[in-house]
């Protein structure tokens, strides 16, 4: 997976965890609590510059990713914009069939707006970490906020399992695609519910020799790794701190 890859070879890989944690947290919590239009562009605008410029993300990988939410936010704020009724006097934009009026108001279109941006910028800063913290990093900072262990070791199992499945479902889909199984509606329809039920038992097996092998290992409960040796940096922190004070001064304003 593209996040997963660049999170360990991207610019940023050495900077400290909590640094870049705080920073991405800090931003995801001013873009929920305060109610800025602004504060939401500045903050996309800014983890867009930190993702492609500092941490040397390609431009392409970065679309194919911000790609992916899209559609679904897209939709949320249609949801929200679009009015049905039977009173006109709810419409300012829009159209009629028969006794119905589908349209959108002023109020409507400011208010799909806002929560367009806010959920946007709320996505930008989390894909900051996403891109430059390893999972092993994100499980470090969780067992220094003394997180419970069970929560940890089911995180972890269960991001390394996100993996497992995508490549097995990449394999069976390419196996379909060579036989033909997407070659018309019908067959997809079959082709992707044989899909769906060869996952969930290619998900069991993975899971009992996944069980196996930790076992065989000596697994008392806990997952064990390697901790790299992290040093804060000033500029760094200095640097959270001027943006945690454009972020106030925005609001502000």
């Amino acid at each position: 997976m593209f996040i997963d890859k660049y999170a360990y070879i991207n610019n940023l890989k050495e900077v400290h965890p909590i640094e870049k944690t705080c920073l991405s947290l800090l931003s995801l919590i001013a873009c929920l609590v305060f109610n800025s239009l602004g504060l939401y562009i500045f903050v996309i605008i800014s983890m867009a510059f930190l993702i492609l410029w500092s941490a040397k993300i390609p431009a392409k990988v970065f679309v194919k990713i911000i790609l992916i939410p899209l559609p679904f936010l897209i939709i949320s704020v249609l949801t929200i914009m679009l009015n049905i009724t039977k009173d006109p006097e709810f419409i300012e934009y829009g159209f009629r069939v028969y006794s119905w009026f589908f349209g959108f108001t002023k109020h409507g279109i400011f208010k799909g707006v806002y929560v367009f941006f806010r959920s946007l910028s709320a996505v930008f800063s989390i894909y900051f970490l996403s891109f430059t913290t390893p999972i092993v990093d994100i499980v470090w900072i969780l067992k220094k906020a003394k997180l419970p262990s069970v929560f940890i070791e089911l995180l972890t199992i269960v991001y390394r399992f996100i993996f497992v499945l995508l490549e097995a479902a990449f394999y069976i889909k390419t196996a379909q695609k060579c036989r033909l199984g997407y070659s018309n509606i019908k067959r997809s329809y079959i082709s992707l519910s044989q899909l769906v039920v060869n996952l969930f038992k290619k998900a069991y097996q993975n899971h009992k020799m996944l069980y196996i092998s930790l076992i065989s290992r000596g697994y008392t409960g806990e997952l064990k790794v390697l901790e790299e040796n992290y040093r804060f940096s000033i500029k760094n922190i200095v640097f959270i701190c001027i943006y945690t004070l454009i972020l106030l001064t925005i609001v502000i304003i």
